[in-house]
């Protein structure tokens, strides 16, 4: 089972790179998730998941779409008859 502190982690990482708020934004939001945490609290987890994010410990991104990349998305347009 995870830690608290895992559990808090994960989520302030959710919030900054999936959700893309800001950190104060995420602390803020972190109160509504977990209560009990203080602002010192919530504020060094957001820090460590915002230095975890910036230094590239955290890798787990979804794939970008094939439809990211223009001719792939111009072929499919086409393969499916979306005419302009």
């Amino acid at each position: 089972m995870a830690t608290m502190n895992t559990v808090v982690l994960d989520k302030a990482v959710f919030l900054l790179r999936d959700v893309h708020q800001s950190p104060s934004a995420a602390q803020r939001a972190l109160k509504g998730y977990f209560p009990e945490l203080g602002l010192i609290e919530r504020a060094q987890h957001v820090r460590a998941a915002y230095d975890s994010l910036h230094a590239g410990r955290i890798l787990s991104r979804p794939a970008p779409s094939e439809l990211s990349d223009p001719s792939r998305f111009a072929a499919a347009h086409e393969r499916h008859g979306f005419g302009d």
